[in-house]
């Protein structure tokens, strides 16, 4: 318990109990208030004790003592802590846009479950796990306003197919087979070949999207 509330406890507790005192008489002693604070400051000494003595039992405290029952409730807290996270920083994260978000899909989902296992402090992770939140919001913002940050940060996309041309040197130098491309034209559900593509570009999320030539 921090001081500030220590000291409100302590003082709560000391106008109750001379209160008390004064209703049965005792009030016209010196030695009533040395009583009032030593009980009130062992009132909030005992209530601090109780307090995290009772945090200990519900969440463990590390790794190789923690119960399974302490285990469910550390991953209710947890389950929770990621919702507040997902509705604070979007839908980004989850999302297959690039690099950028899927390294801290990756780190989040590692610190949360560290947290889980207490393998680290749960109060230690979840402060953590927002600072990531917040960081990819700001660099996602900052991004929005310079595209140069956004280059740097996501990449740039490729030129694939120009007018119904593989463009080779692209391909190799992101490791694109030929099979890749075909499979990524298949899946666009159009029936086009390479010849009806005026364009194919490799997005900085991974994917590939192509513009026709009738379009």
């Amino acid at each position: 318990m921090p001081s500030v509330s220590r000291h409100l406890v302590a003082g709560t507790a000391r106008r109750g109990i001379r209160k008390s005192l004064i209703g049965q008489g005792y009030g016209r002693y010196p030695l009533a208030e040395v009583y009032v604070a030593g009980i009130a400051d062992l009132t909030a000494i005992g209530l601090n004790y109780i307090n995290m003595e009772t945090i200990k039992i519900l969440i463990g405290s590390d790794a190789d003592t923690i119960l399974w029952w302490q285990v469910i409730i550390r991953t209710a807290i947890v389950f929770f802590i990621a919702l507040i996270l997902v509705r604070f920083s979007g839908k980004r994260i989850f999302g297959k846009h690039t690099a950028f978000d899927i390294v801290l899909g990756i780190v989040l989902g590692s610190v949360l479950g560290r947290a889980v296992t207490a393998n680290a402090p749960l109060l230690a992770s979840i402060i953590a796990a927002f600072t990531l939140v917040f960081l990819h919001w700001l660099i996602a913002f900052t991004s929005m306003k310079w595209d140069l940050i956004g280059v740097l940060v996501k990449g740039h996309f490729q030129i694939l197919i120009k007018d119904g041309e593989i463009q080779w040197e692209n391909m190799k130098k992101n490791n694109i087979s030929e099979m890749d491309l075909y499979e990524a034209i298949r899946m666009q559900g159009n029936g086009a070949q390479v010849e009806d593509i005026v364009t194919a570009y490799y997005e900085r999320s991974g994917d590939i999207s192509i513009q026709l030539k009738d379009q």
